[in-house]
Parts: structure tokens; sequence; C-alpha cells
């Protein structure tokens, strides 16, 4: 069962990061409407740790809670990080060369990234403490 919620979660908390995510590119392309690119940084920072938070309370409360906040958020940052680059290769492109609106390649860039970010999520960064030898 749990195989089968902790994707499900990580899936919802991801769809509250795009929220966030979209909303904070939307609001900085309102102000400077070029910046299609640079808006990305902000905006995937705030998303990006507001995630974490809510994976670390939500999705994998069970494995990721031992760690030590900074030192995880540092790491999940550094890998979905990564996951970003993905994002951000797949959105330049759409919105480049596709000539896609910002929020739909955003969308299409972010479920292209979430595979990769789910899997080093779950192994890397909140993975499940060692048991120690009785």
């Amino acid at each position: 069962m749990r195989r089968l919620i902790e994707p499900a979660r990580f899936a919802l908390v991801g769809g509250m990061g795009f929220l966030i995510d979209g909303a904070i590119l939307s609001g900085i392309l309102h102000f400077f409407p070029t910046a299609v690119l640079a808006a990305r940084v902000p905006s995937f920072l705030a998303a990006a740790t507001a995630t974490w938070w809510l994976h670390r309370r939500f999705t994998f409360r069970e494995t990721g809670a031992h760690r030590p906040k900074a030192a995880q958020w540092a790491s999940f940052i550094a890998t979905n990080g990564v996951g970003n680059l993905i994002n951000l290769l797949v959105y330049g492109v759409l919105v480049t060369v596709g000539d896609w609106r910002p929020l739909l390649a955003l969308a299409a860039a972010s479920i292209v990234a979430m595979f990769f970010n789910y899997s080093v999520s779950r192994f890397i960064v909140f993975r499940a403490r060692p048991r120690s030898e009785p």
C-alpha cells in the first residue's frame, strides 16, 4: 500500500509546488514580461522550499524527519536542482522554440521533471535511516 500512497502524496505536494511556482512566475512576469527564463530562479527556490517542507511533514514523514533540517533542505535543493535543470530545459525549449505560453510550458516541464525528482527524493533526500546492528 505504501508504494501507492507515497507517489500519490508526492504528486499532490508537487501540485502544490506547481501552484506556488506558477503564482510567483506569473507575478514576476506581470512586472517583467521578458524575463521568462530569469523568473524561474526565484519561483523555483520558493516552490522547492515549500515542497521540501511538505514532503518532510507529509510525503516522507516516516523516513525523512530524522535528518537535520538544514542538511536535508540543502540536499533537496541540490538534487531537485538537477530536476529543475531538466524542467528549465524543457520549459526553455517550449517557450522559445515552441512558442508555448509560459504556464502551459511550466506544466509540461514539471511533469517531465517529476519522475526524476521523485526518484532522488525517495532514494537520496528522504531515505530511511539505516537500522543499527543489535
